[in-house]
């Protein structure tokens, strides 16, 4: 299940493009059926995100690694 966590009033416009996207990936990548949508949007007011400070492509690939490991 893929989630998609954005500002409220950002991520609608675009929603459906980025549904066809995700989609087209995950049958590509994972051979699901195309017509199985695995993915939720969860639209959130901007007082529930935090912005943390910019971090280098180094350090933000160590941290998906030990995430995933």
């Amino acid at each position: 299940m893929i989630r998609v966590y954005g500002l409220r009033y950002k991520p609608d416009p675009l929603k459906g493009r980025l549904s066809d996207l995700i989609n087209a990936c995950m049958v590509k990548a994972l051979q699901f059926p195309p017509n199985k949508r695995a993915h939720r949007f969860f639209p959130m007011e901007r007082e529930d995100f935090y912005y943390p400070e910019g971090r280098s492509v180094e350090a933000k690939k160590k941290l998906m690694h030990l995430l995933f490991e």
